[in-house]
């Protein structure tokens, strides 16, 4: 049998070639990399590289391909354009017999490899290292010196950013953005967590490290032109791979223009009795101790006016809109002012009996000022509750009933600068799973937290929603879903629980009856079992933490004397997720002095901390539901006018909303 390979090549006129359709591929059309791979073969590119597999009819006047279809595809267009000759010489292999033509249509096929796009990004650095220039390898490959610098930037990664990428765990829109990122020490971490975790890799993860700022073309510019943002010091950078538009690295000083042009109308609001919250970015939802107007509001205003106002300020965005699109800085300025004004009369309006008490204001959201009024929450729950008994409403269906006594609120609030999203989650997601152990153990308690739990869905008609409760009542969990247990803290649970499934399963009789045939103290430890399944701290993000959950986890910890280092049980591999900055932090929080490890590696620091954690019985931050470890935000207030410079700036107040400091210390009292 004669090898294909080792047989010599001839050269023919591209006018004299076709596709067999003994091709693999005869049937498919001009896919969307045809114009690269035309332009790799132009006469000043790089050119044919191998020969093409042909077998020869008409005596060797014709010949068909069976292997290169994607290049004679780009021949052809190249010929079409004007760019070579018709007869443009091909180089070809002639297969004669039958063994070297399923040789060519077969086995050349079916042994190629794909090559990866992250590949190829590391070859054109080592060419670069070669002293290969730009311009030489954008003319072999037939692209442009602009492509060939930004896939430079790429391949520069660190290489098992470029592993996970040729993985496919991310896309190439992802890796861009890796790029961006300006920090040594988040890219470095980032490529450590990378390498340590599994599965893909979201945007979200990569978002949280990049620059922050706004675009060149962002609403804020509506009211200033980037020249008056350039005058006052304000720095632009271009995107790398020009796929955004340019990005401000300054917004606060259109932040502090925006203020200044809106404090007439600031100082209007407080003089309306209101209390202002104005920034470039508003939080979502109600102040604390405020709420908005909900659907079943009793509204006493006239509602002909309200909607009159409404259109006003409808009318004045069409306007702001407008002036936006015509550049109009100083017209849109006012026009934002009157649009604030207008929403206030129409709220003042709309939300009688009650009156506003406090706005949060942002600029730029929507091409304009966007304001939200609110009023007070006792006062709007009060007026709610008496309306709805003076107006019983008549369904098919009862409607919810609010309990005289909330659930109690807490002012504490979680420390989470140490963690990214993926090591936020595998930490709560600990934390639970210990606290479930020790729930395992008190079934009195497990009683109460069911009880309580479902008292408050059925009798007091809230609805349940699971990131304010400790436990999943809907059950979501099934112990035989639960992949891959934590020997320690799960696994005593499930053995327990198929215990009693076997029981069941040999008794032959309805699950009621066997449930009624148990004693008390059998009950009670079955409730305490199928509670502690059931325990979730998890936290997905670590600006998505459970307030209220963390509440009442403090507060069931209490009385049942959890102590979370009892069952946690907290390896090496544990705190390699931690950058190098957040272990020293830890190695702080342990009450040392974090500058006599500065000089260890991350890795050598991260065994370092476990050895110390396990040495001062320390845990770790998140996994230890204990006041040592929240913090207790201060209240931010909104600066007078004449204030001293330097006073707090109320432009970031969305980022520490206030607390009552002093309930807050109360709470800690009484969960000890």
């Amino acid at each position: 049998m004669t090898i294909i390979a080792n047989k010599p090549a001839i050269a023919v006129a591209l006018s004299q070639l076709s596709i067999s359709s003994l091709n693999l591929r005869a049937d498919d059309g001009a896919d969307s990399r045809i114009e690269d791979l035309a332009r790799s073969l132009a006469p000043d590119a790089a050119g044919q590289l191998l020969p093409l597999f042909v077998k020869s009819l008409d005596h060797g006047t014709r010949f068909e391909i069976l292997d290169g279809r994607r290049r004679f595809l780009a021949w052809s267009s190249l010929a079409e354009a004007g760019l070579i000759d018709p007869n443009h010489l091909v180089s070809v292999v002639v297969c004669e017999t039958d063994d070297e033509i399923a040789q060519a249509v077969v086995i050349a096929n079916d042994m190629r490899v794909e090559v990866q796009h992250a590949d190829v990004l590391i070859t054109i650095n080592r060419l670069l290292s070669e002293r290969f220039t730009f311009e030489d390898m954008a003319k072999a490959l037939g692209r442009d010196v602009k492509d060939i610098k930004r896939m430079t930037v790429l391949g520069q990664l660190d290489i098992r950013i470029l592993q996970a990428f040729k993985a496919q765990r991310f896309r190439l829109a992802t890796l861009r953005q890796i790029a961006r990122i300006k920090d040594a020490e988040k890219l470095q971490a980032f490529a450590e967590m990378v390498e340590e975790s599994e599965g893909p890799i979201h945007d979200y993860h990569i978002r949280e490290l990049l620059e922050p700022g706004v675009y060149a073309t962002d609403t804020l510019l509506n009211a200033f032109p980037l020249s008056t943002y350039l005058q006052k010091g304000g720095r632009v950078e271009q995107d790398l791979f020009e796929e955004h538009p340019d990005k401000l690295l300054d917004p606060e000083i259109l932040g502090a223009a925006w203020k200044a042009a809106m404090k007439p109308v600031i100082k209007a609001l407080k003089g309306a009795g209101l209390k202002v919250e104005f920034g470039l970015q508003a939080g979502y939802g109600a102040p604390d101790g405020f709420q908005s107007l909900g659907w079943n509001y009793p509204r006493t205003g006239d509602k002909t006016l309200v909607a009159q106002l409404k259109a006003e300020a409808e009318t004045i965005l069409g306007d702001l809109k407008l002036a936006a699109e015509a550049s109009e800085h100083a017209r849109f300025i006012e026009l934002a002012k009157d649009f604030v004004l207008k929403a206030l009369e129409a709220f003042t309006e709309d939300a009688k009996p009650l009156a506003p008490k406090t706005c949060k204001a942002s600029a730029g959201a929507h091409g304009h000022v966007k304001v939200e009024f609110y009023v007070d929450e006792a006062e709007y729950d009060a007026l709610i509750e008496a309306h709805e008994q003076a107006n019983p409403r008549k369904a098919y269906y009862p409607a919810p009933v609010i309990s005289d006594t909330p659930l109690p609120k807490t002012n504490l609030r979680a420390d989470v600068s140490l963690y990214g999203h993926l090591h936020h989650l595998k930490t709560t997601t600990i934390a639970g799973k210990a606290l479930a152990r020790s729930l395992a153990e008190a079934p009195m308690v497990a009683l109460d937290v069911q009880l309580s739990a479902q008292f408050q869905q059925v009798v007091l008609g809230r609805t349940h929603d699971s990131g304010k409760y400790v436990v999943k009542v809907c059950a979501s969990v099934r112990i035989e879903a639960i992949r891959e247990p934590n020997p320690a803290l799960e696994q005593p649970v499930i053995d327990r629980l198929k215990a009693y499934k076997a029981l069941y399963e040999d008794s032959g009789l309805h699950p009621f009856e066997w449930v009624s045939s148990l004693g008390p103290s059998e009950k009670l430890d079955l409730l305490a079992l199928i509670t502690a399944a059931q325990v979730d701290m998890s936290e997905q993000k670590t600006d998505c933490v459970r307030h209220a959950a963390r509440a009442e986890a403090v507060l069931v910890s209490a009385t049942i004397g959890h102590d979370f280092k009892h069952h946690l049980m907290v390896d090496a591999d544990y705190y390699t997720g931690f950058s190098k900055k957040s272990l020293l932090a830890l190695i702080t929080k342990m009450g040392l002095d974090p500058e006599e490890f500065e000089n260890q590696k991350r890795g050598q620091l991260a065994q370092t901390v476990y050895e110390l954690a396990l040495e001062r019985d320390f845990v770790p931050p998140a996994l230890n539901f204990h006041e040592d470890d929240y913090t207790v935000l201060e209240a931010v207030v909104e600066p007078e006018e004449g204030d001293e410079p330097g006073a707090p700036d109320d432009s970031k107040s969305f980022e520490a909303p206030p607390v009552d400091v002093e309930n807050a210390e109360a709470e800690l009292e009484a969960a000890e």
